[in-house]
């Protein structure tokens, strides 16, 4: 055809020609969007919860996932890989709330490819499987022990009686031991869909998530893989939690059954687990801080990740990170019951920011990483200044569509890389799309930014 144009000069080949130009693009439309790669979802965790269902609802939106007027269903701006990093309950008064909450989200993205939840087990869901209910909120088992006196009709005001504090109390502590017993929903959720391990993200965000933050010798034990850990751990849940099932539905059988090893007498679950340890977050010398950060590079290397994220132990005033970034400590009090505050964190291509209500910052800056032409990645989210989307030709006619993150390192706290990132105001921040947009005037609207309570809580054990 092009031959056939460029011999005539006629009107007609003239106006052949033009219509040559205006009907191609229809045609290879198809062919090029097939070729196009669907852009990785972005890679979101967020820290222990410990019980407040209003500051998980507000971090879950940070993390691009919020819920409809009609409470019920849940919308995801854009593709997102979800991890909760362990500690949902005890604390707050909404624990068993925020973990069916979790159980929804689950099911709600089970047959979405380009959406999944993950949420690990932390030492206070540990604990509810040892039967430790020191730290469930009075105000939660009250309230559970007056609904089920209630729904027996055992009292009420409607029958011209009540039962004081002592029998909600007591009647609730039956309610939350059955709840998270073995075969009950919430209790087979905790014991064998919580892994201590998970791997997430692709390429520049594959990521290591452990509660408290997994030790060299677990992972050389247990097959040098995340698989030998979370396998061997959920055996040992199971070995213990059949047997007790067993004993509580035969009590009068002979006792002479053996019974398993207790939990926190297994290297998985002691004080130096993934699920308790401090040694990722305690203070390091120099000494001790090359030692740890030699181990962490171990680790990542077993592991085939760039870096490790825990929460476990709060960080004031936000998320930190240490062993030049390759460590990343999230959890920063949530829960009332602490400092009460919304957060996420949030990687995308290489780039980690840390999301509050009002501001983001900057914990990784990322190497932009090539798709094929013409794909981009939905956002929901809030960005920072500094922001930019990464563009030129790549190798092979590919283009950069990643964003590039310009700005420098500052607020160094410490001589160990524990260190904040770069703040910017995310009602500043640049919108990538006009669904971004929608989300920042409708997702946004009346959330305003609630301060840090006057009480300090430092590094202590939460």
């Amino acid at each position: 055809r092009r031959q056939r144009c460029s011999r005539h000069v006629s009107p007609s080949a003239l106006v052949f020609a033009i219509a040559c130009l205006v009907v191609m693009p229809f045609f290879t439309e198809g062919v090029a969007s097939s070729s196009q790669t669907t852009a990785p979802p972005r890679l979101v965790a967020i820290p222990d919860l410990h019980g407040d269902l209003h500051y998980t609802k507000r971090s879950l939106r940070l993390a691009g996932i919020s819920q409809d007027d009609d409470d019920e269903s849940w919308r995801f701006h854009g593709n997102i890989e979800l991890v909760q990093t362990g500690d949902i309950v005890d604390r707050g008064e909404q624990s068993m709330a925020i973990v069916e909450l979790f159980m929804a989200l689950k099911n709600f993205t089970a047959d979405d490819e380009s959406q999944s939840i993950t949420a690990l087990l932390g030492n206070h869901e540990l604990m509810q499987l040892q039967h430790d209910f020191r730290y469930v909120a009075r105000e939660e088992i009250t309230k559970l022990g007056k609904e089920s006196l209630e729904r027996q009709n055992l009292g009420g005001n409607e029958m011209g009686t009540g039962y004081g504090l002592r029998a909600y109390w007591q009647a609730g502590q039956m309610r939350w031991r059955k709840a998270f017993s073995d075969g009950e929903p919430i209790g087979d959720e905790v014991r064998y869909r919580r892994p201590l391990l998970h791997v997430g993200g692709v390429n520049s965000c594959t990521t290591l998530f452990s509660h408290a933050g997994v030790r060299l010798a677990h992972l050389r034990k247990y097959g040098n893989s995340v698989e030998g850990v979370n396998t061997a751990a959920f055996d040992a849940i199971e070995a213990v939690s059949k047997h007790e099932k067993h004993e509580t539905e035969n009590p009068n059988e002979n006792k002479q059954r053996l019974r398993p090893p207790f939990l926190g007498t297994l290297d998985l679950f002691d004080h130096d687990s993934p699920v308790w340890t401090r040694f990722w977050s305690d203070k390091w010398d120099g000494a001790a801080e090359k030692r740890a950060c030699g181990e962490l590079d171990e680790i990542l290397n077993l592991t085939n990740t760039k870096r490790m994220v825990i929460g476990h132990t709060i960080q004031q005033p936000g998320m930190k990170t240490r062993c030049g970034k390759k460590l990343h400590l999230i959890d920063v009090g949530i829960s009332k019951a602490y400092l009460g505050m919304a957060a996420a964190w949030v990687c995308e291509r290489g780039t980690v920011t840390a999301r509050y209500e009002g501001r983001v910052e900057m914990l990784e800056t990322g190497v932009t990483e090539v798709l094929e032409t013409g794909v981009e990645q939905e956002k929901g989210l809030e960005t920072g200044d500094g922001l930019e989307r990464g563009a030129g030709a790549g190798a092979g006619g590919e283009t950069n569509v990643g964003r590039r993150i310009s700005g420098e390192k500052v607020g160094q706290t410490s001589s160990h890389d524990e260190s904040r990132g770069h703040t910017t105001d995310a009602s500043a921040a640049p919108r990538s799309n006009w669904r971004g947009l929608l989300f920042d005037f409708f997702g946004r609207k009346g959330l305003g930014v609630k301060g840090e309570r006057e009480r300090e809580t430092g590094n202590t054990e939460l």
